[in-house]
């Protein structure tokens, strides 16, 4: 009797031999065979790794039987990407170096650190098995010379000896990697060496005769020079940043692909991640985009290793900082990354997204990291650990620390009437010129305490004429080479004080000029507080603006930051980042700004350096440029002023404003919360978002990331989580309230507390609990929390309220057969209020019988949680 294996190997020769279709679907199979979709499916993936069938790349996914030609040499070079396009003059070469008539030909691989020089070389060693060049049997031996580099007559010996790596390679590959490190006189031994294993009349110089292929860093051009002149074919590799985006895009599906397969998970990534990895500069090329990608894998997989859906999200906060500044490039390929990465789209990777290498397949079947982690954690339970432990333990591996910078610098005020009785004007307006210029070119705002002290000097050297500050050569030296451009630019000022006032400055001046710029302003007063800062497009805007606040509120704690008109992202974003870094007193930054795409760089500048941020967009240049361009096409100014009032709404409303309900869980309560204010609240305009408690920092990132895009108007739930200040109302005024009352409570007016009728609330649990019978709810909960309240401990009435709107939903889910989220904390919780849990498992044991349910220990965890309001 045939297997289903068969059956459907048996089906495709037939569908083969009589249709000349690219293959066929799982569906399809499916349906013809009268057989489940995932058994069909897994039966097809096994038949694929057997090298039976091949299946296509994109959607939808379509299997055939493997031809011949399938499996022949050519197809050895299919899988690279960029085949057809940057790597097609490379595979033309290694192709005719491996097939080369009597013998493959020894090759040189050129290409920076990352670039794939390895692998291509492995490719060229498949190749030449499958083109029958060489016997199966044929080794490829790979060799870093970086292992040799201190000793060259080891390398030497490890080569030559009798059972040495040429002997062991035979008539294989024999791969030297780095080596452009060997010294010149090794290079031109080795070459020698290579050159006997070539044949001579069809005949080889020597006993052995490996193929050799030499990789060596384009960066050393020496190198490079001196093996080319010795080795038949080069073979020259582009960097990641010359090839196309297209082809970098192939490479990031590629990788997830492979990490989905490995993880046994899919993956989803947003657009704006992608958009940022297919940007961000990558110094060590494919190494680094794969280094990257596989670490952020890890550390979502270990987040969401327990997830019930199978399903794996991966957030920018899983990479590393500088992924981040992949945007700083987006403007300069805005056109062709929209093209590739439409916005607002997620990506799902799973192990059939694209059709995989022989290579890659076998990679999937030896360890992988996922498995280790997995390992690590049946480890450290086995050794007592909590589940809270175990995260902390293996986060420490995954995460990597950001810098905290502890510095801040405070801005005086300039009093310029001041300042003239003791230094001369045309001093002042030479000093003042100077500083705009350097703040200009350099974007780097000056503290006031600058200015003083460089119109005091040069006022002194204008009269005097003599310095009274001798430097060392060491220090002159020192300076230039620290600060290169601001001495480039002393040095010029010099030379236009020199000509301003007909003198000649001593060989000192210049540095001397040089270490006044680089003063740093101590504060006056050593108080953490925020600071503000004025971030607008245009010289003079921000400057004049926080000088003047400066003068009116004298705290000396508004800073400012002018954007060119025609700014490079890079350069902006460094500007603003030592900016921050130097303002900040300890406790943040309020920002104010007029372009959309600074508030990425604060996002950026936040991770990188952990100060606070918080910005507010204020469009005034917008505005002001779209009221200049209509007034110069206007002929009434009445009609003009109602026409600009009309505009303002839509930058007034631009920001949303958000409810947030709060539960133990974020899915239970929160959710239902959630729809009786939609139901009830007259909150048409507003967003409600249900969010759990049960993690106080993930509560807190939460709510950080809606404040960056919304208002938030209030928090609901059962009790206040005290963050950033945001209004607070409890469930009881929420389902106390009259429910055609809400609306004045949501708006914190009539507050006055009444007595919950308990009948409308379980009214309204009866409307939305699908599974739950609510007669029986109304009998057995109110009792359960009765008697949680006189023998474990009295409870609140919004605790009692939040207890009882979780666990009816909890109930609903398990009769639902719907998953329960899980408890991160709930070995800990357990352990630490032992009693407390031991007395409930008695309390709530009639309660289960009475629904035929168990509540597992993660939802034991979230009622000792709603209990002790943790």
């Amino acid at each position: 009797m045939t297997t289903r294996k068969e059956q459907i190997y048996e089906f495709l020769k037939l569908h083969a031999f009589t249709s000349e279709s690219g293959g066929v679907t799982t569906q399809y199979l499916a349906e013809r065979l009268n057989v489940r979709r995932p058994n069909v499916s897994n039966l097809l993936n096994e038949l694929v790794e057997e090298g039976l069938l091949t299946k296509s790349p994109g959607r939808p996914v379509l299997y055939k039987i493997k031809t011949k030609d399938a499996t022949g040499a050519d197809t050895c070079f299919d899988n690279l990407i960029g085949v057809h396009g940057s790597l097609r003059r490379a595979i033309k070469i290694a192709k005719a170096a491996v097939i080369y008539p009597q013998k493959s030909l020894n090759t040189l691989i050129i290409g920076e650190p990352g670039t794939g020089k390895s692998f291509i070389a492995l490719i060229m060693h498949r190749y030449a098995v499958a083109a029958g060049i060489i016997s199966e049997n044929a080794p490829f031996i790979a060799v870093d010379y970086k292992d040799y580099q201190d000793n060259e007559t080891r390398f030497l010996e490890a080569l030559l000896d009798e059972d040495g790596l040429a002997a062991q390679t035979g008539s294989g590959f024999l791969h030297v990697d780095n080596a452009h490190l060997m010294s010149t006189g090794l290079r031109n031994k080795f070459c020698s060496i290579a050159e006997t294993y070539q044949h001579h009349d069809g005949e080889p110089l020597t006993k052995v005769s490996p193929t050799v292929i030499v990789a060596c860093n384009g960066a050393n051009q020496s190198a490079c020079e001196d093996f080319s002149k010795k080795i038949p074919l080069a073979i020259e590799l582009p960097s990641l940043a010359e090839r196309s985006l297209d082809e970098r895009m192939e490479l990031i599906q590629s990788l997830f692909t492979l990490e989905a397969a490995r993880a046994k998970h899919t993956l989803t990534i947003s657009a704006e991640l992608l958009r940022c990895l297919l940007l961000y500069e990558t110094p060590i090329n494919i190494k680094q985009l794969k280094g990257d990608i596989k670490r952020a894998c890890a550390i979502a997989y270990f987040r969401e290793r327990n997830t019930l859906d199978g399903n794996i999200s991966i957030f920018m906060s899983d990479f590393e900082p500088y992924v981040r500044k992949g945007f700083l490039n987006y403007s300069q390929h805005r056109d062709e990354i929209e093209h590739i990465i439409p916005t607002d789209y997620s990506y799902v990777f799973s192990e059939t997204t694209m059709q995989m290498s022989a290579i890659d397949q076998a990679k999937l079947k030896a360890g992988n990291l996922y498995t280790e982690i997995d390992q690590k954690v049946s480890a450290l339970i086995e050794r007592g650990m909590s589940e809270e432990e175990i995260t902390t333990l293996l986060s420490a591996e995954c995460d990597s620390s950001f810098r905290n910078y502890l510095q801040g610098f405070s801005q005086k005020v300039i009093n310029k009437e001041q300042l003239q009785k003791l230094v001369d004007p045309s001093v002042i307006d030479l000093v003042e010129a100077f500083l705009e210029e350097v703040s200009s070119q350099l974007m780097e705002t000056f503290p006031a305490s600058v200015f003083y002290v460089l119109c005091l000097h040069v006022n002194s050297i204008v009269k005097d004429n003599t310095s009274q500050h001798p430097l060392s050569n060491h220090q002159m030296s020192d300076l230039a080479k620290k600060h290169r451009e601001k001495y480039t630019l002393s040095l010029q000022f010099a030379t236009k004080i020199e000509k301003t006032f007909n003198i000649t400055l001593a060989v000192e001046e210049p540095f001397l000029i040089t270490m006044i710029l680089c003063l740093e302003d101590p504060w006056t007063q050593p108080v953490e507080t925020p600071v503000v800062l004025l971030a607008f497009l245009g010289k003079g805007v921000a400057s004049a603006l926080s000088e003047l606040i400066n003068q009116l509120v004298q705290q000396n704690n508004t800073f400012s930051f002018e954007i060119p008109v025609d700014h490079q992202p890079t350069e902006t974003y460094k500007a603003l980042f030592d900016l921050v870094t130097r303002i900040d007193r300890g406790k943040g930054i309020i920002a104010l700004y007029d372009m959309v795409q600074i508030s990425n760089y604060f996002e950026m500048i936040e991770l990188e350096t952990g100060i606070k941020i918080r910005g507010i967009q204020l469009p005034l240049t917008q505005l002001g440029v779209e009221w200049a361009r209509k007034a110069a096409v206007a002929d009434d100014v009445n009609v003009l002023y109602q026409n600009m009032l009309n505009t303002l709404p839509q930058y007034q409303n631009s920001v949303s404003r958000v409810i947030v309900t709060l539960c133990t869980t974020g899915e239970g309560g929160a959710e239902e919360l959630k729809r009786y204010i939609r139901q009830h609240g007259d909150v048409q305009e507003m967003k409600i978002v249900p969010l759990s408690m049960a993690d106080p920092e993930q509560l807190r990132s939460s709510l950080l990331t809606l404040q960056q895009r919304a208002i938030i108007h209030c928090v609901v739930g059962p009790n206040d989580p005290g963050l950033f200040g945001i209004p607070f109302i409890s469930v009881s005024e929420i389902l106390g309230a009259k429910p055609a009352n809400l609306p004045q409570v949501l708006q914190f007016k009539n507050r006055e507390k009444s007595r919950i009728n308990f009948d409308e609330v379980f009214n309204y649990l009866g409307e939305q609990l699908e599974y739950v019978n609510i007669k029986k709810l109304r009998r057995y909960l109110p009792k359960m929390i009765e008697q949680i309240n006189q023998e474990i401990t009295p409870m609140s009435l919004d605790t009692e309220i939040g207890l009882l709107m979780h666990v009816a939903c909890s109930i609903n889910r398990i009769l639902g057969q719907e998953s329960l989220p899980k408890n991160l904390r709930k070995e800990q919780i357990i352990k630490e209020h032992n009693i407390l849990y031991r007395k409930l498992l008695q309390i709530i044991k009639p309660f289960e019988r009475a629904f035929g349910v168990i509540f597992t220990d993660d939802e034991m965890a979230n009622i000792v949680m709603i209990i002790k309001k943790l």
